[in-house]
């Protein structure tokens, strides 16, 4: 076992409140979570190395929630790459950097099973694992590949293009053949950033029109619309969808810190659905 470890003093961020709207400090609070130091047969020791911070995880932190909600005082969790410290698990030993969904603490010791083992010589850098070939790469991908129907030729809006799905969103449209790429985010520092990956153009929404800026990106409308951000921006852009056009329903983020569901924004030409015969499907990965 590595040596200089206190497990009497561990790190952990747990949920001390539910947040009212927008997220402050004090929705969480670090406590020392001790654990035992002995392992069992099949058990490792790891510590934490990367954590992911996702935007569903604002879902879980209300009391009701589309799946198991955080609990008060209790550590948050999520997609976590860690180091091996210890191991009486057949398949890891010292050193093996491992994936899973873990709770947000500096030390666990957790059954081997449960974890899975980074290829350290492929993966050179295990935080890939939560991000482009963790769950928001394969957000991108699954969704583009079963719900987009990409042809070559297409014209694709991506909302939230600077986030972790969007940036992947952005860049498989584009080796899929999409001809017209457009991100949509909130600033110029972030539309520079995602037309470096590629993007043939970035919309600043806070500085420019949407509805404008649409019209001048798409003068033929949009085949595709990879959503990330629901409200009044899926308003703007179904007036913009071409006829049998493809809405790809990743995220809502634009809505997530309003907890009261009458005070969300109602989105007024869902019978644009119909007229155009678009498809509009949600997924979870």
């Amino acid at each position: 076992m590595a040596t200089n470890i206190n497990l009497n003093e561990n790190e952990a961020w747990v949920l001390n409140k539910r947040p009212e709207s927008i997220i402050t400090d004090d929705v969480f609070k670090k406590i020392n979570w001790p654990i035992s130091n002995e392992l069992e047969n099949g058990q490792v020791l790891i510590r934490t190395t990367y954590i992911s911070v996702d935007p569903y995880m604002r879902n879980k932190m209300n009391e009701k929630n589309y799946s198991q909600s955080f609990k008060l005082n209790e550590p948050l969790e999520g997609n976590v790459t860690a180091q091996v410290l210890n191991s009486k698990f057949e398949g890891l030993i010292e050193g093996d950097q491992v994936f899973a969904i873990l709770p947000w603490v500096k030390y666990i010791i957790i059954d081997g099973n449960k974890l899975t083992k980074i290829n350290s010589e492929k993966i050179k850098n295990p935080s890939f694992m939560i991000g482009g070939l963790g769950m928001p790469g394969l957000s991108a991908h699954l969704a583009i590949q079963k719900i987009g129907q990409v042809q070559i030729g297409n014209s694709a809006l991506i909302s939230g293009a600077a986030g972790a799905v969007g940036t992947i969103a952005g860049q498989i449209f584009k080796i899929l053949g999409c001809s017209n790429v457009v991100g949509i985010a909130g600033s110029n520092d972030k539309c520079q950033f995602v037309e470096q990956l590629g993007y043939d153009k970035c919309i600043n929404y806070r500085n420019e029109n949407l509805h404008e800026a649409l019209t001048k990106a798409f003068p033929d409308g949009i085949d595709i619309y990879f959503d990330n951000v629901g409200g009044e921006t899926l308003e703007i852009v179904l007036e913009h969808m071409k006829k049998g056009g493809r809405i790809i329903a990743c995220g809502s983020i634009s809505q997530y810190n309003i907890n009261d569901v009458s005070n969300r924004y109602a989105i007024r030409n869902l019978f644009y659905i119909v007229t155009k015969s678009l498809k509009m499907q949600g997924f979870i990965v």
